[in-house]
């Protein structure tokens, strides 16, 4: 719903109806959990991902710097940085702009060699 459009109409509403507090408050309560940490629980590793892709994309979305649920967001994002390891960006083109996307980088990626990984980054 968020991606792509440059008006912040859309965003805006969703950082209205969904307090970044209540993100972070889910993101701190699932991220301390020892599923999460070992990510045997694929469930419960998809929503914090969800969640915190989600902020990112307001983030991206909300262009005053200011506004107090962006700053909001930014916050939660640089606590849990380091918590959040598998977390892909990659920038594509859109309407003559360059967008961020992030993903969740599939676990599966932590067993491929560097060779392959380079083979791979060069082949996208």
């Amino acid at each position: 719903v968020m991606e792509g459009p440059r008006d912040e109409t859309i965003p805006l509403i969703v950082l209205q109806e969904v307090p970044v507090a209540g993100l972070e408050a889910l993101i701190d309560q699932l991220i301390g959990t020892p599923e999460f940490k070992a990510s045997t629980m694929e469930d419960l590793c998809e929503l914090v991902y969800g969640a915190v892709i989600t902020l990112h994309t307001l983030v991206q979305c909300v262009s005053n710097p200011h506004h107090r649920e962006r700053v909001a967001a930014e916050a939660v994002l640089a606590k849990h940085e380091s918590s959040i390891g598998r977390l892909g960006l990659i920038e594509i083109e859109r309407n003559n702009q360059i967008e961020k996307v992030y993903f969740r980088v599939p676990s599966i990626c932590s067993l491929l060699s560097e060779e392959s990984k380079e083979t791979l980054l060069w082949s996208v």
